[in-house]
């Protein structure tokens, strides 16, 4: 919408300077957005069609008004009163009071996802679970050829080599672990294989496909979802919300569809709805009853379960975990590392970064060792364990000296 307005403004003035998009109309922008209503598009529009007629008729004939008052009663001042060039200070002055007493703005936004209905929160849990994941990381037979294979990857950040000829391969339904001191190129790796970074050489294959270089939604259509090791979720919205935003890429709704909400989209959003809370029963009494709680409300560990949740919501072949039991104590972290490990047995290829060993251990059917963004080791987690590089890398000695 904001491109075919821009299109239609120039068209129109058959010119474009900065200065017609200067701070004034930023202020102006914001405004209009704030008294409207935040997240309201009925309400942004009435904002801003109210605030331009405020500026361009009310404020030009209140100021002719006041011009012939003057005259009338021979008061010099008000005859020189020009409140439409005041327009930034009224404005600024519509904003506090907008802050102040009204937040939600003229016409608040309504709730995106209707809350759940009592029966809907209990017959989640049976309907759902794992049991409502199968099929879920189904790749096409590929006999001794690996889901995905990273061959010489390398990733610099000006002089800074961030991953120096990386390789890697991990077969369909196995669970490999990424570990390594801290800056070692661990998450580099995962922005680098998702695209969130470009790689100056190298190339990353993922079920038979090339990847490298394809930009992050693309490579989430391919079917590799992940987490973060910042989590970045959606602060404001509800945990449904933030997991049907993992479905988006799995509908086939267009623009049309969802302006008219017309029935496909209806039905869509309604099956996407059952879908996530299959997804959410997974994490059982940690999420059920947060259902319909805003993110930011949660504690960590549970904001970490959301996160993992919005990634399943994509029905990834493989999914990408970067310190999941970050801020988790030993019982939720054992916890987390169970449902991980159903997730596998469902048929789910997982790469886990993760710090906690006994965690590595319980999962990790291979091990590859990251140090200054380089492989230093790879094995089974107890060939890693005792592997004198490793040893070093963590504690600065030998195993002989330890």
């Amino acid at each position: 919408f904001a491109g075919a307005t821009g299109t239609l403004f120039v068209a129109k003035l058959q010119t474009a300077t900065p200065e017609m998009f200067g701070f004034p109309v930023s202020v102006m922008i914001l405004v209009m957005i704030v008294f409207g209503g935040i997240g309201s598009v009925w309400g942004v529009v009435l904002g801003a069609l109210i605030l331009q007629l405020l500026q361009s008729w009310f404020l030009e004939d209140l100021s002719g008004w006041l011009h012939s008052l003057g005259r009338l009663i021979h008061v010099e001042w008000l005859q020189r009163i020009e409140l439409a060039s005041s327009i930034e200070l009224i404005f600024g002055l519509i904003l506090v009071f907008m802050m102040l007493y009204r937040r939600e703005g003229l016409i608040p936004a309504t709730r995106r996802v209707a809350p759940l209905t009592t029966e809907e929160q209990t017959a989640a849990p049976t309907r759902g679970g794992f049991e409502g994941l199968k099929g879920l990381g189904a790749v096409e037979e590929r006999g001794s050829d690996p889901l995905l294979e990273i061959a010489g990857l390398t990733v610099r950040f000006g002089g800074l080599v961030a991953l120096g000829e990386v390789s890697l391969s991990m077969p369909a339904h196995s669970v490999l672990a990424v570990i390594g001191p801290n800056g070692s190129g661990k998450s580099t790796l995962f922005n680098a294989v998702t695209g969130l970074v470009s790689a100056q050489s190298g190339r990353v294959r993922f079920a038979g496909q090339e990847i490298g270089g394809l930009a992050p939604h693309l490579v989430l259509d391919r079917g590799i979802a992940r987490t973060f090791q910042n989590i970045r979720l959606f602060p404001n919205l509800t945990v449904l919300e933030n997991v049907l935003i993992g479905m988006h890429a799995r509908l086939e709704t267009g623009m049309v569809d969802a302006l008219l909400r017309l029935p496909r989209t209806r039905r869509q959003e309604q099956e996407a709805r059952d879908k996530a809370m299959e997804i959410l029963a997974v994490f059982g009494n940690r999420l059920m009853p947060r259902v319909d709680h805003v993110v930011s409300s949660l504690s960590y560990a549970n904001r970490r379960r959301v996160e993992i949740a919005r990634a399943l919501a994509s029905r990834p072949k493989l999914l990408l975990l970067d310190e999941p039991t970050a801020g988790m104590n030993p019982a939720e972290t054992l916890e987390l590392a169970d449902q991980i490990k159903s997730l596998n047995r469902l048929g789910l290829s997982i790469v886990l970064i993760e710090h906690k060993l006994d965690v590595v251990v319980n999962l990790a059917n291979r091990v590859i060792v990251l140090d200054h963004g380089e492989k230093i080791a790879e094995g089974s987690p107890a060939e890693v364990r005792q592997n004198d590089e490793v040893i070093r890398a963590y504690l600065g000695r030998s195993a002989a000296v330890a």
